[in-house]
């Protein structure tokens, strides 16, 4: 699985003293990456800020319409 850890939790990595209660993750738009972190998100409990459940990134329909007509780029 292609993954990075962004935002907070990736300075507190590097030894910054952060709060945060979040969690960022990029990861890469293949089927077998999002699989991936569809998995290791529900195992404990995790879900996303956005108004959209998290077996949305399962959906290459829902995808393409957020690309084209929300124009994400992430």
């Amino acid at each position: 699985m292609r993954f990075v850890v962004c935002g907070g939790v990736a300075c507190i990595m590097r030894g910054v003293a952060r709060a945060t209660h979040d969690l960022n993750i990029a990861v890469a738009m293949e089927t077998r990456d999002l699989r991936g972190i569809v998995r290791m998100a529900r195992k404990p409990g995790l879900r996303p800020r956005v108004p959209e459940p998290l077996e949305a990134l399962l959906d290459a329909d829902r995808l393409r319409a957020w690309v084209e007509q929300n124009h994400a780029v992430v």
